[in-house]
């Protein structure tokens, strides 16, 4: 993400409302922090009533849960969730929306702040790999002695990956989804990456036209800067896991964005909390989707 501009809401009417309904003695609220990139996307930091933080892309709900914030003070970078998504802050302010991101962070629930002079390289920890291979071992002891039959093979994540590109093969984007790519060269050259997207999107949404639907509601489904294929499958895992697939299908339709969360942090919550966050998102586009039509007809 490049932003251009990164906006405090001090006087956020959400913060000063509720302030008034505690009387005035509850803790102070961070106010929501908003950017709008190089690309035209307005990205927001919100808490919601339970201090998580929260990242919206054009006013959607993109992720429920960030757990991580880094900052590089050489030249104010800013990574959310382990790379998930990157920005940086620039101009006279940014010392004072980098303290703003901060006081944010450190209101929220669950989130970690770092600060270095640059941001590290995303690496894995050696001692990680070698307690996930002794607990593959492990399982695979203990199926073997059930009888069971492992898959040994190394390459499983690799034939994961080719699987999920094999099913994009023959897919063609809609003409609105090309048209989303067009903006740059550096989206023209992210085609292949979109094309992944919209057919997990196609595996899980009825018809096309439904999740075309979604798309128009919520374009970094598509985008693959901003997600990826294992968080649109991971995702509808996890909701399937919580609840039917009648109920999972009225979720992503009704909030579209949750297919572009960390499954991670998805998971951290809970059917009734989810089912009515995605009401929430839906009543408040459809009011705003309403107002747009009527400003439209005024000014026709």
């Amino acid at each position: 993400m490049r932003p251009a501009l990164l906006r405090s809401a001090a006087h956020h009417p959400r913060v000063a409302a509720a302030v008034v309904a505690s009387g005035g003695s509850s803790a102070p609220l961070a106010p929501p922090l908003e950017v709008v990139d190089a690309d035209g996307d307005r990205i927001a930091f919100r808490l919601d009533e339970a201090d998580t933080l929260q990242m919206f892309v054009g006013g959607k709900l993109w992720c429920d849960a960030i757990d991580t914030l880094e900052l590089a003070t050489s030249d104010y970078s800013v990574r959310q969730n382990e790379g998930e998504g990157n920005f940086r802050l620039h101009g006279p302010e940014r010392e004072a929306q980098a303290a703003a991101l901060r006081a944010l962070a450190a209101a929220a629930e669950g989130v970690e702040w770092r600060e270095s002079e640059t941001l590290p390289e995303l690496v894995v920890d050696d001692d990680d790999e070698e307690d996930d291979e002794a607990d593959e071992a492990d399982e695979a002891d203990e199926a073997d002695e059930a009888g069971e039959v492992v898959d040994e093979s190394d390459e499983e994540v690799d034939d994961l990956s080719k699987a999920v590109f094999a099913a994009a093969e023959g897919v063609e984007l809609p003409t609105e989804i090309e048209a989303l790519l067009t903006v740059d060269n550096e989206l023209q050259q992210q085609r292949p990456g979109a094309k992944v997207l919209w057919s997990r999107l196609l595996a899980i949404y009825p018809t096309e036209a439904a999740a075309l639907a979604a798309v128009r509601r919520n374009s970094a489904l598509v985008m693959p800067y901003l997600n990826k294929p294992l968080f649109i499958d991971g995702s509808w895992r996890v909701l399937l896991s919580m609840m039917t697939e009648e109920e999972a299908l009225q979720v992503v339709t009704k909030n579209p964005g949750i297919l572009a969360c960390n499954p991670a942090g998805l998971q951290m919550s809970d059917a009734e909390t989810i089912k009515r966050a995605a009401g929430f998102v839906n009543g408040v586009e459809s009011a705003l989707d309403a107002t747009v039509r009527k400003l439209w007809a005024k000014d026709e």
